[in-house]
């Protein structure tokens, strides 16, 4: 192989190095910004390296082509037209870079954190309820001393829900308080089998895409992740609330992680980390890109000759 073939042939490697990583950084950079849209990212990607290839395969032959003018019309047009592709594409590759390398530690990190509240809600909750029965437990044995003087069944009924055949059991000693107390507390926990399953149910489908960072996955599951924390706040919230009887002295609260990391807005990450140094990074696959047609030489140039003739040109 002469040098000339295999200096051809080494520029093509490295263009298709530079091309490779255009694909890929400009579709996952637009998996970013859709929040996960697949097909749009993938469209998007393909259309700035089919375009980029076109147009730089034009601008060799360009090259190539004899001419008397430095500047022709049509190589303006086409590095026009190519630095029209590679503006809005290097943009999205500032914004893969930005995350890969500045965001995605601080990402798993704080996944991690708003997964651990879910057990930690958990527990907030089992605490709070169990303060609750126990001051329930205690202003119930309160209120059946009373019970036992007066005979007024209204507090019991309006004030701890007690139908009177819960009230007659107590009295004649078929039951006791603590098994109303159990029975209460069991109307908290109810509702926590099925906020384990809907956890559980994340953590199977969601549980390693943030330590393996999936990208195709990424931006879903943190979707996912935000409106089930909320959700398992609001049912956990509201079931205290219903079974507290709107007590206004229990009332559950748990400050879960609300913080984000909008992966999505280039221009808020731009201004977070302020990634500078990416340009060096993305210069360097565009000159891979463009590397054939800055080796690329053309065959001569046309100069005057000496001639009488001057319609003709002397080839160097």
């Amino acid at each position: 192989m002469s040098n000339k073939s295999n200096k051809t042939y080494m520029a093509s490697i490295f263009q298709y190095i530079g091309l490779a990583f255009t694909l890929f950084s400009v579709f996952s950079g637009t998996m970013y910004i859709t929040k996960g849209e697949k097909i749009t990212s993938g469209f998007v990607a393909l259309i700035f390296v089919i375009l980029s290839f076109f147009l730089i395969d034009q601008m060799i032959k360009r090259k190539e082509t004899i001419s008397k003018q430095k500047f022709s019309s049509l190589s303006i047009s086409l590095w026009s037209l190519f630095l029209i592709i590679t503006i809005p594409a290097s943009l999205i590759m500032y914004h893969f870079i930005n995350v890969e390398m500045n965001a995605k530690e601080e990402v798993i990190a704080l996944t991690n954190q708003k997964i651990a509240d879910f057990d930690k809600m958990m527990i907030a909750y089992e605490i709070q309820s169990d303060e609750y029965v126990g001051d329930y437990q205690n202003r119930l044995e309160a209120e059946f001393s009373d019970y036992e003087i007066s005979k007024d069944i209204t507090r019991l009924k309006e004030g701890f829900g007690l139908e009177k055949n819960n009230i007659d059991d107590i009295t004649y000693g078929y039951s006791s308080i603590d098994d109303i107390a159990l029975a209460k507390k069991t109307q908290f926990t109810n509702v926590n089998d099925e906020i384990k399953r809907e956890i559980d149910f994340f953590k199977t489908n969601y549980g390693d895409v943030f330590k393996n960072w999936s990208r195709l996955e990424l931006n879903g599951a943190l979707y996912e992740l935000d409106v089930l924390l909320a959700k398992t706040y609001e049912k956990l919230k509201t079931n205290f609330s219903l079974k507290s009887n709107n007590s206004e002295d229990f009332i559950f609260e748990y400050n879960y992680n609300k913080s984000q990391i909008n992966i999505y807005s280039p221009l808020e990450m731009w201004y977070k980390f302020k990634p500078y140094g990416s340009s060096i990074l993305i210069l360097l696959f565009i000159i891979l890109m463009l590397l054939p047609y800055i080796l690329t030489t053309g065959p001569g140039k046309y100069v005057k000759s000496e001639s009488s003739d001057k319609e003709h040109g002397k080839k160097l």
